[in-house]
């Protein structure tokens, strides 16, 4: 059956109100993330961060067990360069490392799987790169909500 019992050509009220409530969000709990695309400069995107819950550790070593990998929720009309999944292939291949990386706090993340809807929304899954990190990531953000060094 599907939609086959609404007009055609009808829209209804909820796309025009979803990116408003979405934009209302991330008012509430968004911050300043860098997308570092591999075809591009990087760029400064507001996204709600959704951390994974407590992680499991197993009291050996580093090793621990997350249920979900954390996320990032926003708007792909934010993005000057569209984000990308992030590929790679095997040691060597041409391919490699193209794609997305997303900085949050300064910590580095892949973007293991992009989600866009039709009404503008874009979901991003990452994957943390082991012990990757920006250290000028505020500075840069300092920089960015400030430019020119004037006080903010």
């Amino acid at each position: 059956m599907g939609s086959a019992w609404v007009p055609q050509g009808y829209t209804g009220g909820w796309a025009q109100h979803y990116v408003a409530a979405v934009r209302a969000q991330l008012k509430e709990f968004g911050e300043w993330v860098k997308h570092r695309p591999s075809d591009g400069a990087d760029d400064w995107v507001f996204m709600h961060y959704i951390a994974p819950p407590d992680d499991l550790h197993l009291g050996v070593a580093d090793l621990q067990i997350s249920e979900v990998n954390p996320k990032l929720r926003g708007l792909d009309a934010d993005f000057t360069v569209p984000a990308q999944k992030y590929k790679q292939y095997a040691e060597g291949h041409a391919r490699n490392g193209t794609g997305s990386i997303m900085i949050v706090r300064g910590d580095l993340f892949e973007v293991q799987d992009v989600k866009r809807n039709p009404w503008g929304e874009i979901r991003l899954e990452l994957l943390r790169i082991s012990g990757g990190s920006d250290a000028d990531f505020y500075t840069d953000l300092a920089s960015f909500l400030c430019p020119g060094g004037q006080s903010c």
